[in-house]
């Protein structure tokens, strides 16, 4: 399929250009697929109105869905940039990127600590590219029960020794080029 595809001809839509229902249940659905995304949030509900809040981006190839990111605001002044997903065919050839390259131009979040957590090695990749670094306290500046509590990988018990983080799991925090307003 990516032989008849000019990446030239992928599109970004964000609120309010219209993006019709039914993406969002594909959505949901392509995401509970994935074995990297952070599932207990992922309702076609809950991507339409952060959608609808302008903290998404959609990418279009003519009419079909083929990505998307998004920020979750998961507490006053701290948004989690996640739930990105890029059609498989798509995937290694710079939409994961340019979707990451988007979100940091989101205005909303010039204002808050941005963060992402991932187990995914090309998220890994697409956010250092755009100033998220690698950040080893798990604590701060973003508190733990941002980053480390709301895990659906491990039980309750195992999070606070969990043997992933900083090997398998990592926290990226949003360097900003300019000062954020306080």
């Amino acid at each position: 399929m990516l032989d008849n595809v000019n990446l030239a001809d992928i599109q970004s839509r964000q609120w309010p250009q219209e993006v019709l229902e039914d993406v969002w249940g594909f959505l949901s659905e392509a995401f509970h697929k994935e074995t990297t995304v952070l599932n207990t949030r992922i309702s076609p509900e809950n991507l339409k109105n952060l959608y609808v809040r302008g903290l998404s981006i959609v990418k279009f190839l003519h009419d079909e869905m083929v990505g998307h990111i998004c920020a979750w605001p998961v507490a006053d002044g701290f948004f989690e940039v996640g739930s990105v997903w890029v059609r498989p065919d798509l995937r290694t050839h710079g939409v994961g990127n340019s979707l990451f390259e988007e979100i940091k131009e989101l205005a909303q979040l010039n204002n808050g600590i941005v963060f992402n957590i991932t187990i995914s090695p090309y998220a890994l990749k697409a956010g250092a590219r755009v100033d998220f670094n690698l950040h080893q306290d798990w604590a701060y500046p973003v508190p733990w029960h941002l980053t480390c509590a709301p895990c659906d990988l491990l039980p309750e018990k195992e999070k606070h020794s969990c043997p992933k983080r900083n090997i398998s799991c990592w926290l990226r925090v949003m360097q900003h080029d300019k000062p954020r307003n306080k």
